[in-house]
């Protein structure tokens, strides 16, 4: 059974995840490197406070799922899928990164960048199953991408899909 102060210590390490998986995505998504031009202005901004609040509500969803569960399932409910569909709810759900004017104006349709607030949240969940993001073949990673942005999905359906992605990674 997940105590709260196990809930504490995940909502640290998704804070510790997403900084991490925020600094690598931009280094290795902007063509231009980390600044968008030659007076260092970042290309992304951090909203911490909108970061800190998508965990606060990420931690409330999985104490819901821990009691709505705990009577029909029993045992050591969420699973790390379940808790990685709410990350990756969550923090898609928040927009934590806003980009800087440069970036704004790009016509590239080969930036990432632009779709941070997408990639971020799936590199971060991915992380929390200690799993890479080129570890999940691009079929999959395009269909996850494609269903966040463009059709309805939630947390529970995610955490299904990350369990599946688990279990075959282990084999």
């Amino acid at each position: 059974m997940i105590n709260p102060q196990t809930l504490k210590d995940i909502g640290r390490e998704i804070i510790t995840r997403c900084k991490k998986a925020g600094s690598e995505q931009m280094q290795h998504s902007a063509g231009c490197g980390m600044f968008a031009n030659r007076d260092k202005q970042p290309l992304v901004y951090t909203d911490d406070r909108t970061l800190r609040r998508a965990v606060v509500e990420a931690l409330k969803d999985i104490e819901f799922i821990l009691e709505r569960r705990e009577k029909l399932i029993g045992g050591d409910r969420p699973s790390q899928g379940k808790i990685s569909g709410v990350i990756l709810h969550r923090l898609t759900k928040a927009k934590i990164f806003h980009l800087c004017e440069a970036c704004l104006k790009c016509s590239s349709d080969n930036c990432k960048i632009k779709k941070f607030n997408v990639y971020f949240p799936l590199i971060t969940a991915l992380d929390y199953l200690n799993l890479k993001y080129i570890q999940v073949p691009v079929e999959i990673r395009k269909e996850i991408i494609y269903s966040i942005i463009y059709r309805h999905t939630n947390q529970e359906t995610l955490g299904l899909v990350f369990d599946i992605l688990l279990h075959y990674a282990q084999k």
